[in-house]
């Protein structure tokens, strides 16, 4: 008689005699069983599964940013089990993306809007329709008024930061499903980035983890 998890065995309705009397009947019940847990649980025995989850990640960065922030975000989710490869836009054909579980787009802004290799990126993007992405950006973060030194307001701020619309339009015109998005602001065009910005990143990456089922 082979070991039996707990759970295998209440899932099978208690049936754990007959190994050597039908062990054609009794190897069918186990792989059900089995089957049946690891799509309910993921796991065997108190322990995970081996992560199968992948994401793949493409940024635009152009002084260093949103790369930081992309190995941030690589490390957090590897926590999790998931597996993320890290990719510029620049190596990669948006007409020929790798298979994975949601993928991520990441770009800068200028002058309010989504770096122009991303935008071109993201409409010549071939996805199935329904594939689950995240859109996280590195915007530069409001500045006072030379004059009055006066900060902007939050609706003067979304008229003329629109990285994050314009790229939400780009991928509902692809059919794909935002399941997270995230903005992480940098002092200057150039960086750095923002003081606490690694905390940004990990509610982000939480989002992430929970749509591709890595909760916690």
């Amino acid at each position: 008689m082979p070991i039996l998890h707990p759970e295998v065995v209440r899932y099978c309705g208690g049936y754990v005699q007959g190994w050597d009397s039908d062990q054609g009947d009794t190897c069918l019940r186990l792989n059900c069983a089995l089957h049946n847990l690891h799509r309910r649980k993921g796991l065997w025995d108190g322990k995970a599964i081996a992560a199968t989850m992948k994401i793949e990640y493409f940024h635009a960065s152009k002084f260093g940013n949103g790369a930081k922030v992309a190995e941030e975000f690589k490390n957090l989710v590897a926590a999790k089990g998931v597996t993320v490869d890290v990719h510029h836009i620049r190596d990669a054909r948006p007409k020929e993306l790798p298979q994975a579980d949601l993928y991520v787009f990441s770009s800068p802004g200028r002058i309010g809007k989504p770096i122009g290799s991303m935008r071109r990126f993201l409409k010549k993007l071939r996805l199935p329709p329904g594939t689950k992405c995240a859109i996280l950006t590195t915007e530069v973060a409001p500045q006072p008024d030379k004059k009055t030194g006066r900060m902007p307001t939050a609706e003067e701020v979304a008229k003329w930061q629109r990285i994050t619309p314009i790229m939400n339009e780009l991928i509902q015109m692809k059919g794909l499903t935002k399941v997270a998005e995230g903005k992480v602001l940098v002092t200057g065009i150039k960086g750095p980035l923002e003081d606490g910005w690694q905390k940004k990143v990990e509610a982000f990456a939480i989002q992430v983890t929970q749509s591709v089922g890595r909760v916690g």
